[in-house]
């Protein structure tokens, strides 16, 4: 009863929280804290009753962007599997300019998420690799 009064009050604060200015993560350290908090919060849940209102609605942002980050990852990649599933039937073959899509293809195909995989176990095999790849964190600048 007491974590479906938690969520309920997090739904009731995401709005009014959604409209402040904050910054979304735009890379790799970014989305490393994000993600970070949805297992702090899912391994520790007697920390969000320590929290403040204010803190409470900002972590609830971050693990909201995160799953709804993951969620649409494993879309993608189970809708790139139907669409190269889809061009191999039709017996379509990349040649030419389209050789840096075939290598794009390549890659994609090796990504796999199991469907009905839970997003915190997404999340925990994220943040696991983006620690294991510190020099992947930081969007390169140019």
């Amino acid at each position: 009863m007491k974590l479906l009064l938690i969520f309920l009050f997090a739904c009731t604060l995401t709005p009014v929280y959604a409209q402040e200015k904050h910054e979304l993560p735009s890379d790799g350290n970014g989305l490393l804290e994000y993600c970070s908090v949805v297992i702090t919060l899912a391994d520790s849940r007697d920390s969000i009753t320590s929290l403040s209102d204010d803190r409470f609605a900002e972590q609830m942002q971050k693990v909201y962007w995160c799953s709804g980050y993951l969620q649409a990852v494993g879309d993608d990649a189970s809708l790139t599997q139907v669409n190269l599933a889809v061009i191999g039937a039709m017996g379509i073959t990349l040649s030419g300019p389209d050789k840096q899509r075939e290598a794009a293809f390549n890659i994609l195909r090796g990504a796999c998420i199991p469907e009905k995989v839970p997003v915190i176990q997404l999340a925990r095999v994220l943040v696991k690799w983006l620690q294991e790849h510190p020099a992947r964190l930081c969007r390169a600048t140019r």
